[in-house]
């Protein structure tokens, strides 16, 4: 009866240090990818970091082309323009921010829906399968 313990004792040491074998290699194989991962990300911040530095080098560059353009400018068209361009950003966007859009009723709907005319609402409420949602007026 004793030895069967020893014995039962034993085949679950054997299959304890087992598993533990086989975590241990699950845990290098996961510490090999966070190497690569680490590895990768610090290779990627220095490609970003030298991208950035050549681009703040074209943009001086590409300022000082434009200040010595500017001074072949009459003075007025130039002083107007800055006003313009200042007013309505650049690319044409109102005050150089993003351009927000937002979707209108017939952009959102589902096929099958139908859109109650503008005259008829205030906000957007389109009529669906399960009923009218309504989106916050404009």
């Amino acid at each position: 009866m004793a030895k069967a313990a020893i014995v039962k004792l034993e085949d679950q040491q054997l299959e304890l240090m087992e598993q533990a074998e086989a975590a241990q290699k699950q845990a290098n194989a996961a510490g090999k990818l966070a190497e690569e991962a680490r590895q990768n990300m610090e290779k990627l911040a220095v490609d970003l970091g030298a991208r950035e530095e050549n681009l703040k080098k074209e943009l001086a560059g590409l300022e000082s082309n434009r200040e010595e353009l500017a001074a072949a400018v009459d003075e007025a068209v130039l002083s107007r323009y800055e006003r313009l361009r200042k007013s309505k950003g650049q690319n044409g966007r109102g005050g150089g921010g993003p351009r927000v859009l937002r979707r209108l009723p017939h952009e959102t709907a589902a096929p099958g829906d139908r859109l109650l005319p503008g005259w008829m609402r205030r906000s957007s409420t389109v009529r669906t399968a399960a009923g009218f949602f309504t989106t916050p007026a404009r």
